[in-house]
């Protein structure tokens, strides 16, 4: 059995998220810049992986989807992976760390303007260039396949009510803000 030290309190969780909302205000613009920019190109990764799976096999898709979603939930964390290994910046888990560091008075609400508007500027920025300049341009996503998949994928969320879409969104949100 595991000794209940090895744990932290709610209290020293809270205290963990504090310090990360103080480390991230006091970066320096330009490292808040090109970490915001990093994770949105590594996040970006498990999208196009997720996209590439339904394009290439969407026979098997069309016969049985569920071993597709399973494929896709396996690739699709790995953009997560890679900005938790390079400790990048991501725009949901910096809501978790500044909203905990201002109900606690640690950092200032321009702090979080800051840290939110330049992360997820910089995140979309880096999403947008690796799905339309590195695989749109290289060709990678203009297959017919590739366009077919996303065309899918798009129309699929298209048809849940905003409570599923809602619901969704929290539960993906809740392990982005793991990180």
């Amino acid at each position: 059995m595991v000794h209940e030290s090895l744990y932290l309190t709610t209290h020293e969780a809270a205290l963990a998220v504090v310090a990360t909302a103080l480390k991230k205000a006091r970066q320096l613009f330009s490292t808040l810049a090109i970490n915001a920019l990093l994770g949105g190109i590594l996040f970006s990764s498990g999208g196009m992986l997720y996209v590439m799976l339904l394009a290439e096999l969407g026979g098997i898709y069309a016969t049985n989807p569920g071993v597709i979603s399973v494929l896709q939930a396996l690739v699709y964390p790995i953009g997560l992976f890679y900005v938790v290994t390079m400790g990048v910046d991501l725009f949901n888990s910096n809501i978790l760390y500044f909203t905990v560091g201002v109900v606690r008075g640690a950092v200032s609400v321009t702090d979080v303007l800051v840290s939110l508007v330049v992360s997820w500027w910089l995140n979309l920025v880096g999403n947008i260039f690796v799905c339309y300049v590195m695989c749109h341009y290289s060709g990678i996503s203009s297959t017919p396949s590739m366009v077919a998949a996303s065309v899918l994928i798009v129309q699929n969320k298209m048809q849940l009510s905003f409570v599923q879409t809602l619901i969704k969104a929290m539960a993906g949100n809740f392990f982005v803000c793991l990180l």
